[in-house]
């Protein structure tokens, strides 16, 4: 994909495979900043500890606008 084509990509005309992406994504980068703030004093993990948040919410935010019939308790699945 051209750097056009991602700047003009639309996420709400994603196929589902492409959703699903999305998903893991968050998920690859909300596992990768816990691991990177428990490896860091408190001070210096707040960034990471807050990147998590911030990708942890924006997944469940796009679980419930694509995904609004799966459970949270079954998002996973």
């Amino acid at each position: 994909m051209a750097d056009d084509e991602k700047k003009g990509f639309n996420f709400d005309k994603a196929n589902l495979s492409d959703q699903i992406t999305v998903i893991g994504n968050c998920e690859h980068l909300y596992y990768h900043a816990l691991k990177a703030a428990s490896t860091l004093e408190e001070e210096e993990a707040a960034f990471y500890l807050t990147l998590a948040d911030m990708v942890k919410q924006f997944r469940r935010e796009y679980m419930r606008e694509h995904f609004p019939k799966v459970e949270d308790k079954d998002w996973c699945i």
